[in-house]
């Protein structure tokens, strides 16, 4: 099975202020152990990467280049 990951999995992930932070953070460890291919686009990388760096900063966007995006398949 293949799971799409959109920007405000993303961001809920880098914030840990985001209100759904617990919950995504509790997802995405699952979805790392498990068996699911973690997709994404180009499109969601752009917006992704503007709204880190605006709303967290120049480290949260580090922290996704490289910790998350390794893990990812952009298609």
């Amino acid at each position: 099975m293949s799971v799409f990951i959109d920007t405000s999995a993303f961001l809920a992930v880098l914030d840990a202020d985001d209100r759904f932070h617990q919950q995504a953070r509790g997802i995405w460890e699952r979805l790392l152990t498990g068996a699911e291919d973690l997709l994404c686009t180009n499109y969601v990388l752009v917006e992704t990467v503007a709204l880190a760096q605006r709303r967290l900063g120049l480290e949260a966007v580090r922290a996704l280049e490289e910790d998350v995006l390794p893990l990812i398949k952009v298609v």
